[in-house]
């Protein structure tokens, strides 16, 4: 599996940086996060990221894990190509994105960049 990149914001304070930099350092417990997320879709179908930290202990096991975890290792499996976005559920009444297995395209599509100053270029929808 290939090198899972772990950033933090611009905005984030110095501390999830260094977070960011520890659990990069932790290939392993990256690459296991990923594992777990294409699992718990594989056996469940699509679900939100709601739906998959709801399931995280069950598959993830005894071991301390941070509450954002799931969603984080879903965006890494969607970077990797394991993961696409499939549609619209909804949590407490709001709508949320759903995630199943495949390939995100629209993610893994370089987006264009200007000509001028190389900044992406946003497309409006």
């Amino acid at each position: 599996m290939r090198h899972i990149d772990v950033r933090a914001r611009n905005t984030d304070p110095e501390t999830s940086h260094q977070a960011a930099l520890a659990f990069e350092d932790d290939q392993p417990k990256a690459q296991r996060s990923v594992a777990c997320v294409v699992l718990i879709l594989k056996c469940h179908g699509a679900l939100s990221d709601f739906e998959i930290r709801e399931l995280w202990s069950e598959y993830w096991g005894p071991k301390p894990w941070s509450f954002t975890l799931p969603s984080k290792a879903r965006h890494w499996a969607r970077e990797a190509g394991l993961v696409k976005h499939s549609g619209l559920g909804t949590h407490q009444g709001r709508r949320v994105r759903l995630w199943d297995l495949g390939r995100d395209e629209t993610l893994l599509v370089p987006a264009a960049k200007c000509e001028c100053c190389g900044q992406t270029i946003k497309v409006l929808k």
